[in-house]
Formats: C-alpha cells, structure tokens, sequence
C-alpha cells in the first residue's frame, strides 16, 4: 500500500488552468478566425449607444422623440439631437471604447502574424493579412480621428499610457498605414473577402 502511495507522486507542481484561455496555451490554427476580432470590434458600432445614434441623430438623420410610454433615456437622445451632449452621454464612452478596442485587437493580431504564432493558410502571405488588419487599424483611426480629433496613437503592444497625438499626425498615419497596405490586400471577390478589408 506505501509502494503504491509513494508511486504515485509525481512532483509536478506546474498549475494546469483550465478556466482560462491565454495567448500561450491557444493554437491558432485558422487566421481568418484569428482576424475576426478586428471585424467583430464593428458590430455594435451600429447600435444605439454608439457611432449610429451620435452620426445619425446629431444630423437629423433620425429622431428619438419622447413618448407617454418612454424613450427618453434621461434626454440622452434630445441632447444628442441638440447638439447639447457631453461626456456623460454613453454614446461618446461606447464610442471611444469601441474605436480603441478595435485598434487594440489590430495590435494584438498584427504582433501574433508578424511572429509566427498565428498560422498563416496556404494560399495567402503573411503580408497580405498585416495589411489586412493594418487598414481595419486605419479605419478605427479614421473614427478616432474624426470623432475625438486628438487620441493616443498606439501602433504596437504596449502596456504604456501614450498621452494625445496632434490629429494631423494621426491622418498622416492613416494614409501611410492605407498607401503602404493596399498593394498586399487581396483583389479577390467571394463569400471568403466579403465584409473585409480587401484592395
């Protein structure tokens, strides 16, 4: 019975967690998957606490009338059409939120290409997918950009807080991030490219 015990100890003490799914312990085995992130980060750009409502209802596109049953929200929507709206307005958070998560995600993918840890498929380069994501970095900028004028430029990994960059700097990034991508961006035109980012 002592035998038995003592055989089977094994000195491993190395955790095993299994209620997490961390950058080391995932196989990137599909790129497209992988890139995904970047284009999931739109989504809810479409909502109504996000870029849809503060384009679309600060223009007369759309109007959020109050109503006996509601819809007021506290006047959110009133001060957006009346253009009286401030950083208490969820739609400005959701929005900054939005655009910076999309950059982060670029960030992410882009070091994870560039370093071999997500695999690229047959059939495609590596740098074709940089530029890929690259230009969605570029639109989110773009947003950034229009929206909030002078933002943080992160162009890399960095748990570093980057304090504002000039909004002409920021174009000027955006124009070199989309002159130096689109000669690697697919001219393909399928159910494979469509809804990315392609030449």
């Amino acid at each position: 019975l002592v035998g038995l015990t003592l055989s089977a100890c094994n000195n491993d003490l190395d955790e095993k967690i299994y209620s997490e799914v961390t950058e080391e312990s995932y196989a990137y085995t599909d790129a497209y998957k992988a890139i995904s992130i970047v284009y999931a980060n739109m989504r809810g750009l479409m909502s109504h606490t996000n870029y849809y409502m503060a384009q679309e209802s600060t223009a007369d596109g759309i109007v959020m009338p109050a109503n006996a049953s509601g819809w007021d929200d506290g006047g959110i929507y009133k001060r957006m059409h009346l253009h009286t709206w401030n950083s208490e307005n969820p739609q400005m958070n959701s929005m900054w939120n939005s655009f910076f998560a999309g950059v982060i995600n670029s960030n992410r993918i882009i070091d994870q290409l560039n370093s071999g840890k997500i695999a690229i498929p047959a059939g495609v380069t590596k740098e074709a997918l940089v530029s890929e994501v690259r230009s969605a970095r570029a639109f989110f900028y773009w947003l950034l950009c229009d929206n909030f004028g002078d933002v943080p430029l992160i162009a890399d990994r960095s748990d570093e807080l980057k304090g504002k960059t000039a909004r002409k700097d920021i174009h000027e990034f955006i124009v070199k991030e989309l002159t130096e991508s689109i000669p690697n961006l697919s001219e393909e035109r399928s159910t494979l490219t469509y809804g990315r980012f392609n030449k």
